[in-house]
């Protein structure tokens, strides 16, 4: 059987090509958090972008998206973030009387989640009138009407509303005067809804939230599952064929998972990329240093890729990590090569280091054909982005008339954004265009051949000893 793993092969030519830089990818995450908007779909730049967004992390640290997003922001990259939580997610929660003892005023933080619990109140006298104070962490919202306080609870309810990022405020019983002076007091009962997630709240979310959604990668951190894998994977390749949206999962193995158990996986596909082993993380809040499993791995990869052109390949490139684990109790961090080669036979992507520093050690899809095409990752994302530069241009030509004139502009029109593709090192090659009416004069007919730039995995050096 052929090697899989790349090598030094002595006795045999170089082959080698020079790429050019060409655009960035974008990965879409679906994780949990302690603060922001449940189910919908935020575009995040960067980590502080993240944590002033959905927030830290929280000591215990089970909340999956900070660390998927760490892990992520430290390789680069654009992120549209999805927050999931189950039933239990609540929020934070305060209701203050008013001076004569009453429930008067309801104060709810603006999202679900235990950041809520971390924000506090406090009512102080302004003569007869009152200023109220909202505190998280170092952010203090002020409302003192000028200085002159507020005469009423409805005023305070209509400056809280109109300028709160913190909560929202509600009358609550039968209080109607004023509120009491109270010190700092923290809302309470917010709940993550992190505990409680199942396969489905994923597939959901994606078909829900993310179908409509052009990105290049899909992540779940804390999701190793191979059937949640093999469905989500297999609602991608649905939404290529139907709708022409391009996207591969990016997972990885449980921790502690055996090479065995890994190459026992069976989603398969090229729409799938699963990497291994597991990855050595430090908790933001406690310093706590833990290992965690091969999808927070993923997360740190497709950062990686989202920092590089369309047309380089993730094989032999750095992945910005503390360290990868393979097995927690022997503390074996690395794959021999050996067992690097078994991994890449089932489809697997190992990253061990090379020299002194942690890459992978080559990228694969779970496509069964491993002497395919679409085994080699890069190969599945220029094809994609081939495929979506033709297809937009082409879908802003329906309606046009079907005349011979316009079916040859068309054919050179694609035959020019080939040729950019090719002087990008996207391309290695392509044939001219032929754009031809249908069997139905409604119909046209258009047929590109092109031939991909192929990563250099194998090098063959010649060698003449005298």
């Amino acid at each position: 059987m052929a090697s899989l793993r790349p090598k030094i092969i002595v006795n045999k030519k170089f082959i080698g090509t020079l790429i050019a830089p060409q655009g960035e990818r974008v990965s879409a995450m679906l994780g949990t958090s302690k603060w922001g908007p449940i189910n919908t779909v935020t575009s995040i730049t960067d980590l502080t972008s993240f944590i002033n967004t959905f927030g830290d992390e929280k000591v215990g640290g089970n909340l999956t998206g900070i660390k998927g997003a760490d892990l992520f922001f430290r390789n680069g990259g654009i992120l549209k973030f999805v927050r999931l939580a189950d039933s239990d997610a609540d929020y934070g929660k305060l209701t203050i009387d008013d001076i004569g003892s009453s429930d008067l005023l309801a104060f709810q933080a603006k999202y679900k989640g235990t950041l809520g619990n971390n924000i506090s109140i406090e009512v102080t006298a302004n003569g007869a009138n009152r200023n109220l104070y909202i505190r998280y962490a170092n952010t203090t919202e002020s409302y003192t009407n000028g200085g002159v306080g507020y005469s009423s609870a409805d005023d305070i309810i209509t400056a809280i509303t109109a300028g709160s990022s913190l909560v929202t405020v509600s009358l609550s019983g039968i209080g109607t005067n004023i509120p009491g002076v109270i010190t700092l007091t923290n809302l309470i009962g917010g709940d993550d809804g992190d505990d409680g997630l199942i396969a489905s709240d994923y597939t959901t979310a994606f078909t829900t939230l993310l179908y409509n959604e052009s990105f290049n990668y899909l992540l779940t951190p804390g999701v190793t599952t191979d059937a949640t894998y093999l469905s989500l994977s297999t609602l991608l390749e649905n939404r290529a064929s139907e709708d022409n949206y391009y996207s591969t999962l990016i997972g990885g193995i449980a921790l502690n998972e055996s090479i065995s158990t890994a190459n026992a996986r069976t989603a398969t596909g090229h729409r799938l990329r699963v990497v291994a082993p597991s990855v050595i993380y430090t908790n933001r809040n406690s310093g706590l240093k833990t290992n965690i499993d091969g999808s927070y791995l993923a997360c740190a990869y497709a950062g990686t890729l989202c920092s590089l052109d369309i047309e380089v390949s993730g094989t032999h490139e750095t992945v910005n990590v503390e360290g990868v684990i393979i097995n927690t109790s022997t503390e074996q961090n690395y794959y021999t090569k050996n067992e690097q080669e078994q991994l890449l036979e089932s489809g697997i992507s190992p990253i061990g280091k090379i020299g002194s520093a942690l890459q992978m050690i080559r990228d694969v899809t779970a496509y069964n054909d491993k002497t395919s095409p679409l085994y080699e990752g890069v190969i599945v994302d220029i094809v994609d982005y081939v495929t979506e530069e033709l297809e937009e241009y082409l879908n802003a030509k329906i309606g046009k008339p079907n005349s011979s004139l316009n079916r040859n502009i068309y054919g050179d029109d694609l035959d020019a954004k080939l040729s950019v593709m090719k002087s990008q090192g996207i391309l290695e090659a392509f044939e001219k265009s032929t754009v031809s009416e249908g069997v139905s004069s409604d119909t046209i007919i258009v047929t590109v051949s092109i031939k991909p730039v192929y990563s250099t995995n194998f090098i063959e050096l010649n060698i003449t000893v005298q």
